[in-house]
């Protein structure tokens, strides 16, 4: 008889902690995940009508490449460090998880919930962030290069320093969330709303972004080398010193002082700066 089969987990129940730490049901699947990924992953398979609790559990620094974590509770998790190449985390609950440092490249957390979770650091190259929720998700200095966050809920997230270059922020609600300083190079912020959103030295070159809510969001220092946008492009309200016309803070423009923000046509303004900034639907219209 294999290992595996002798190895059964008991039915999920929610009984009361231990101690306020892990439930005897939480041990033993734990001990399932440190006999290693294809263990669990076999696990898995085998009662796919569990949804596994790990909450509070210390995985900091395991290697877990492919590992399936869909559905699981990773509420107050340390994954500080761990290696979770491709790994499976659709609909996991993470509320306050600890990611920061860890590689995750390709790894898909579509419909995740993990709120107030951190990414510090991590390694998030292609990552699926398809409408996960993602209120007040530090991922400060994180590598996010392509990966995709259409559709999710960003609210008074931390990107500050973040390398976001082509990624995907189709729907995805940025709002109030800091973005000071992050590299959103070709990135598609289409139809996203970045309402009172910190966009300062920002390099939003060769970025799409129609229908893009900028109101009341703090542009000052962007970057907006071939920034396209379009006559849906919402700067109401908007706050704007200078911008760069060119990539490396070449080509800093003033804008006039009379000024004090982008509500006044903020298209035509912008237009005047670079020709080939915004292909224009009608050069009659006005932002919305």
């Amino acid at each position: 008889m294999s290992q595996l089969a002798t190895f059964k987990i008991p039915e999920y129940s929610v009984e009361s902690k231990l101690g306020g730490g892990l439930t005897v049901v939480n041990q033993e699947q734990l001990t399932c995940l440190r006999r290693g990924v294809a263990f669990w992953n076999k696990w898995r398979e085998d009662y796919p009508e569990v949804q596994p609790d790990l909450m509070n559990a210390n995985l900091k620094g395991m290697y877990l490449k492919g590992i399936n974590f869909r559905e699981t509770n990773l509420t107050d998790t340390d994954l500080k460090g761990a290696y979770c190449l491709k790994g499976s985390f659709q609909n996991v609950e993470g509320y306050q998880a600890h990611f920061d440092g860890s590689y995750l490249k390709e790894a898909d957390f579509t419909g995740a919930y993990l709120q107030g979770s951190s990414f510090k650091g991590a390694d998030l190259r292609n990552v699926n962030f398809t409408n996960a929720h993602l209120v007040g998700v530090d991922f400060r200095g994180a590598d996010i290069q392509g990966a995709d966050f259409s559709g999710a809920n960003l609210y008074r997230s931390q990107l500050m320093g973040a390398i976001a270059s082509e990624t995907k922020w189709c729907k995805a609600n940025l709002l109030s969330a800091n973005l000071l300083g992050t590299d959103l190079r070709s990135a598609n912020l289409e139809n996203a709303n970045l309402t009172r959103a910190n966009l300062e030295e920002v390099n939003l070159s060769n970025a799409l972004a129609f229908h893009t809510n900028f109101e009341q969001a703090t542009l000052t220092g962007v970057c907006i080398d071939q920034l396209k946008i379009n006559n849906q492009t919402n700067f109401r309200r908007a706050v704007c010193d200078f911008v760069y016309l060119k990539a490396d803070r070449q080509g800093r423009y003033p804008f006039p002082s009379n000024y004090q923000s982008l509500e006044e046509d903020a298209i035509a303004l912008i237009s005047r700066i670079s020709s080939k900034l915004i292909p224009m639907r009608s050069s009659s219209s006005s932002p919305v």
